[in-house]
């Protein structure tokens, strides 16, 4: 082969080396990138239903604590109104 199409062949082996490099450094960088993305997707919505289960155990547990502190105002009102009526003389 004639030194110039050798020195060609030369250059476009070396190009093709470095396009296949360059195309599987690629790839790479597209699996991480989409990886990182559904990575961070996944948790941030694994945090918000976290988040969102654990408000709910919170609110439910404030909830029954009102309900509870409701119900023992209610007796005790009730409990007074007819302690007064009981012992009120009649007029």
């Amino acid at each position: 082969m004639p030194a110039d199409l050798t020195n060609l062949q030369a250059a476009i082996d070396a190009a093709v080396t470095e396009v296949t490099a360059d195309e599987t450094v690629d790839a790479g960088a597209v699996t991480l990138i989409t990886n990182f993305a559904a990575s961070v997707s996944a948790a941030v919505t694994s945090a918000l239903q976290a988040d969102a289960a654990a408000n709910a155990t919170s609110i439910a547990a404030a909830a029954d604590a009102i309900n509870g502190v409701t119900a023992r105002y209610t007796k005790a009102h009730a409990d007074l109104g007819a302690a007064l009526v009981a012992n009120t003389p009649a007029a």
